[in-house]
């Protein structure tokens, strides 16, 4: 097995190894990152310093920690290493895994380039293919997102310097890393101390969330225009703190979206609902100082957003339909053709839906507004979603 290959298959292990263990820190989201780094830190330090004295390279060690360039080379080394581990970790559990990994993507794209200028290594055609492609990649997210990806960008800076630096000292893996973990240890021991003995949260905590704004700055869903939602049928905004939309109105708005939960009818025909939905629209424009909305409407909210959008098309930049009955349900086809209206089996049904419409409507403080189980049946079926 030649040398060559045998990096190949560390590289592959390492990597495998490094991407599985965001499944892990994930599940540590509870635990601030710095807290979770310094443990990093404590376990590798003895796990690495029992092997090294199994081995018995003690001696190895004092060697490298006397040798002054080295143990500059190794301090930089760990500084980098450090802050890539801490970024990493911190991305993972506020949910920005595809940020993070696309940083790793960039990574050996950049440590090429970190080699052409330190070491006078020459691009092959296909390496400077693929730095190309990166670049561009780069470009379109940064357009994409409206600001550039820090998050991968740093964490590809900082790997790639690690390597360098770790390229230059020369040193064994087993040895370096040790040195590197004993370099951090009394920062991450006085850390632990503090978050045991004083409660230290530090960033990577809801009571610190602001620390890292800057660089955790998500503007993807940022739109021109404000977002407003519009529930469906037996909807609401929100009850007792659970929302409709599952948190998506806080999602994106999180990722740069003004976004606007509007509460209408739970049980009522599409135009009870969708002159509603426009007068609260018409307040949110006048609250935003925006000149039109995008609305996204699910089940009877899709049709309740058509209906705005066709009688105020000046003032709706765009209208989704999530799961919407736009053409018509069957299951209100099936009820319209066995209770028909004024019915006594449909008018026990409809008393007990618009009690039920009444009660989610009571509870989601949008008192007042009517319920009619009739005419949300009649609106939802194929003949009324067409006419």
């Amino acid at each position: 097995m030649t040398d060559a290959f045998k990096g190949l298959l560390a590289m592959t292990a390492a990597a495998a190894a490094w991407g599985l263990s965001g499944m892990y820190y994930k599940l540590l989201a509870e635990v601030p990152a710095l807290e979770v780094l310094s443990h990093r830190i404590l376990w590798s330090a003895v796990f690495f310093g029992a092997l090294i004295l199994v081995r018995g390279r003690g001696a190895e060690v004092i060697e490298v920690l006397g040798h002054r360039r080295t143990l500059r080379l190794l301090v930089w080394a760990a500084l980098s290493i450090g802050a890539n581990w801490f970024l990493f970790i911190y991305s993972i559990q506020g949910g920005l895994a595809l940020e993070a990994s696309l940083g790793y993507y960039i990574f050996p794209l950049v440590a090429v380039t970190l080699g052409a200028l330190t070491f006078g290594e020459r691009f092959s055609r296909g390496q400077a293919a693929a730095l190309a492609l990166v670049a561009a990649a780069v470009l379109v997210l940064t357009i994409g997102l409206h600001a550039p990806p820090w998050i991968a960008l740093i964490l590809a800076g900082t790997f790639a310097t690690y390597g360098l630096l770790k390229k230059r000292t020369r040193t064994g893996p087993v040895i370096s890393v040790f040195a590197e973990t004993a370099v951090l240890l009394p920062a991450a021991l006085v850390w632990l101390a503090g978050a045991t003995f004083a409660g230290w949260t530090g960033p990577g905590t809801a009571a610190q969330a602001g620390w890292f704004d800057w660089l955790f700055k998500d503007t993807y869903t940022k739109t021109k225009y404000p977002v407003v939602l519009i529930h469906g049928m037996f909807g609401f905004d929100d009850i007792l703190g659970i929302d409709y939309f599952y948190q998506v109105a806080d999602e994106m708005s999180r990722s740069g979206a003004e976004v606007y939960a509007i509460q209408v009818s739970a049980l009522n025909s599409t135009e009870v609902r969708g002159e509603q939905a426009w007068a609260q629209i018409q307040d949110i424009l006048a609250a935003s100082g925006a000149s039109k909305v995008n609305i996204i409407g699910h089940s009877h909210g899709g049709p309740t957003a058509r209906y705005v959008a066709s009688l105020h098309p000046q003032r709706v930049a765009s209208v989704t339909s999530v799961a919407g009955v736009n053409w018509g349900s069957a299951v209100a086809d099936v009820y319209r053709q066995y209770l028909e209206e004024g019915a006594a089996a449909n008018d026990f049904v409809v008393t007990i839906g618009d009690a039920f419409g009444d009660l989610i409507t009571w509870a989601s403080d949008g008192n007042g507004l009517p319920q009619d189980l009739n005419a949300s049946i009649n609106s939802l079926t194929t003949d009324g979603s067409v006419a």
